[in-house]
């Protein structure tokens, strides 16, 4: 049951280590290309399918999206990896999780070698500082910088595949209140961005790795 409370969807993954479009697309095979990562998310499971010419930047930004939806889930969520290039040699379980990946696709079919005419690619790194240290609570762009994050306040992160609010450890409850609500209208404001990816909330002083290399 406790995958019914999510949505399921196919996110298309193109580009860079550096940057990268991720983007949601129709719930069915003819989305997938050869060239590219997908993932499909069925609420508790995520199937990370990787193209046989998708790139290693691709690869390890799907791996950082479901890694993000993994921790927005609680840690509840399985994450399955399937390569196009081995799926004619799976047994077992990997046999079984290609079957339940083409099932929700609408069954097996040939995959293109490569998307159509490929998106632009923008810069979509952005940060905001939400704060009410004037009295009012203001929303301000800061230079994206690790060095931007205060611990007197609570930031929102856009890297593109993964919005994330920073919260500062002396920020208050307003703000904290707040940044769900900030990053929603971000996200609403910016069509570039696919409108389904994860919001992740990352405490200072617990950030993962993931987080930092945006800043790399």
């Amino acid at each position: 049951m406790e995958a019914e409370k999510y949505r399921h969807r196919l996110l298309h993954i193109k580009g860079t280590i550096k940057q990268t479009v991720v983007r949601e697309v129709p719930l069915t095979h003819d989305a997938l290309n050869s060239g590219d990562v997908f993932i499909l998310d069925d609420g508790l499971r995520l199937y990370q399918f990787q193209g046989k010419g998708s790139s290693g930047g691709e690869k390890a930004k799907a791996a950082i999206i479901a890694r993000g939806i993994d921790d927005e889930r609680g840690s509840k969520v399985e994450i399955h990896v399937l390569e196009e290039e081995n799926e004619d040699k799976a047994t077992g379980k990997e046999a079984d999780n290609w079957k339940y990946f083409w099932g929700v696709l609408g069954g097996k079919h040939p995959i293109k070698k490569e998307a159509g005419a490929d998106q632009q690619i923008k810069q979509i790194r952005q940060m905001y500082k939400v704060s009410d240290a004037s009295g009012k609570l203001t929303y301000t762009e800061v230079p994206f910088k690790k060095a931007s994050l205060h611990e007197d306040d609570v930031f929102v992160v856009s890297t593109g595949p993964i919005i994330y609010t920073w919260v500062g450890k002396s920020a208050n409850a307003n703000e904290k209140r707040s940044a769900f609500q900030f990053a929603q209208k971000y996200l609403n404001e910016h069509p570039d961005l696919c409108k389904t990816i994860p919001i992740v909330r990352v405490l200072s002083g617990a950030e993962n790795d993931e987080f930092f290399s945006y800043f790399a």
